[in-house]
């Protein structure tokens, strides 16, 4: 497909949108008692349609992997187009998602924050925050959702950098009360709104390969904001800047994790290890040791699923030099030995 044909598609009411413009417009009449009396709860709840005034209705508050296509949650990536008319209703989810504007403009409502995000913008929600979207014209937005498990594995090199952008996928992915979001003004860029067709059309196609392609896509399309748009990053109010040694200090540790002390770290930063852990213990709800268990461990399955590497030899590039202590650990945490949670996780990934 080329960008035309991905959209002219993106322009195509589908049924989902026609149902919900004929709600708002029906909305707006007093004849929407009768609209609504026509209705049939349980087909609204089995077709996945948001209609608060029924009770039965879709009422997704909390967004899991669960309820999501078995077929996109294989998928390290799904593209999906936002539904035009859709009821607004407030919602987490447990992953993470990026919001593009290909024309027109919305206005999303993050942590109680008004966002506004215009042609050529994209918002980064991290999983766990509470938003909701609201589009009642042609405006086409893209939702890329990115699995959290396997977020690390696809951004590997980008979070060991220091940058504006890593600070705040660090921050994200271990930072227990850091919910906020990032944006980012492209300014329009022509080449980066042709991406995001090019994902998206990928996506539709699902050509062979192309779950490589959009991975690839997806992190070239972060290093472009990196390096040609990071000045034009904002946060929320209780953004980044609000708490810039603790994301150093997660930063810091996840470049370092294999060997990293609570010592080395002090000695980094020049404080004490008695105040470096408790900062780590208010930001993260951890303790230095189980946040870098949590970083080694989250590398460790990454590699289990990619990889056909021996278990040991994999514990050993993680940092585990004992392999009996690593089995002990790993078991207590899954209550499964490594061997069983890879068959168990990742024996229909390589089928």
């Amino acid at each position: 497909m080329n960008k035309k044909d991905v959209m002219n598609k993106l322009m195509c009411y589908e049924e989902h949108e026609i149902f919900y413009r004929n709600y708002y417009l029906n909305k707006q009449k007093d004849s929407f008692p009768l609209f609504l009396s026509n209705l049939n709860p349980e087909k609204l709840y089995s077709d996945r349609l948001i209609v608060p005034e029924i009770n039965g209705s879709w009422n997704p508050t909390k967004i899991s992997e669960n309820m999501i296509d078995s077929e996109d949650v294989k998928k390290e990536i799904v593209l999906l187009k936002h539904y035009r008319y859709t009821p607004v209703f407030d919602h987490i989810h447990s992953f993470f998602e990026l919001t593009y504007c290909i024309s027109g403009s919305c206005t999303q409502i993050i942590e109680g924050e008004n966002v506004q995000l215009k042609e050529g913008q994209f918002c980064l929600i991290p999983p766990g925050t509470s938003h909701n979207i609201c589009v009642f014209d042609d405006s086409i937005i893209i939702n890329i959702i990115i699995w959290k498990k396997n977020f690390e594995d696809i951004f590997y090199n980008l979070l060991r950098q220091t940058n504006i952008v890593s600070n705040f996928l660090n921050g994200a992915l271990y930072l227990d009360n850091l919910n906020n979001y990032m944006v980012v003004d492209t300014k329009n860029d022509s080449n980066i709104k042709d991406l995001v067709l090019e994902m998206y059309g990928q996506f539709l196609e699902q050509k062979k390969y192309y779950n490589i392609v959009n991975n690839a896509q997806i992190l070239y399309l972060f290093s472009i904001i990196i390096q040609s748009y990071e000045d034009n990053i904002s946060f929320s109010n209780k953004a980044i800047q609000n708490n810039p040694i603790i994301i150093h200090m997660i930063s810091y540790i996840e470049r370092n994790f294999k060997t990293i002390s609570l010592i080395d770290l002090a000695k980094h930063f020049n404080y004490s290890p008695k105040h470096c852990s408790r900062m780590i213990k208010k930001y993260t709800n951890l303790s230095f040791t189980d946040l870098v268990l949590n970083i080694k461990f989250t590398k460790i399955k990454n590699s289990m699923k990619s990889s056909d590497k021996p278990i040991y030899r994999i514990a050993e590039e993680n940092g585990f030099n004992n392999i009996e202590h690593f089995n002990r650990l790993f078991k207590k945490r899954f209550n499964l030995t490594p061997n069983e949670y890879k068959i168990l996780e990742f024996t229909d990934i390589k089928q």
